[in-house]
């Protein structure tokens, strides 16, 4: 349940059609993702919180209005979940600049395990839900793999939600998504 829970997270910061977002978003498959989700965390006030605000997720044209103002690069309310943009460079700030190391990463890895990156996430395949995709993807292949992938490539996580908190929008869907992530991949790691 774990890849499925990474894909429908994918999904949630992913350009994807009407019919895959209302079939993973039915009352019954979203409850069995937040059932998941609930399950693979510690108890905590903020699971708790995000989890709350998990509870009814956005309608199709909902989530498609909100990535249309906030998952666009260019614009002055931008909040692009890619990984070149959070992570620190030599200097040790966040240069906001797209195909660093994460991005020439992520592309490396899908090479060599004869995946390739869509066309639309060319420019950073550090995009969250690329990096999603590949931990649903070696969660099937490889359990341990896919757990130090996940415990190396999702530090960023808690910049990029700082920035979701900043926007003058009701961006409290995406934040929560982005705070059980972290719970369920601190959960998982832990046990290692």
């Amino acid at each position: 349940m774990r890849a499925e829970a990474f894909t429908v997270l994918s999904w949630c910061f992913a350009p994807i059609g009407r019919e895959e977002w209302e079939a993973a978003t039915n009352a019954q498959t979203w409850t069995e993702f937040l059932t998941f989700l609930g399950s693979e965390t510690d108890p905590s006030a903020q699971r708790d919180a995000a989890l709350g605000h998990l509870a009814v997720p956005p309608t199709y044209e909902e989530k498609t209005r909100f990535a249309a103002r906030h998952f666009t690069g260019g614009l002055p309310a931008s909040a692009l979940p890619v990984e070149s943009l959070y992570v620190p460079s030599l200097a040790g700030q966040a240069c906001g600049e797209y195909c660093r190391e994460p991005a020439w990463y992520m592309r490396d890895l899908a090479a060599s395990l004869g995946l390739e990156i869509p066309a639309a996430f060319a420019a950073y395949p550090d995009h969250l839900s690329i990096e999603l995709d590949m931990a649903a993807f070696l969660c099937a292949a490889n359990s341990d793999y896919a757990r130090d992938f996940a415990a190396q490539r999702f530090g960023w996580l808690a910049d990029y939600a700082a920035r979701l908190k900043s926007l003058n929008a009701n961006a409290s869907f995406y934040v929560a998504a982005i705070e059980v992530l972290q719970c369920v991949i601190d959960a998982w790691c832990k046990d290692r």
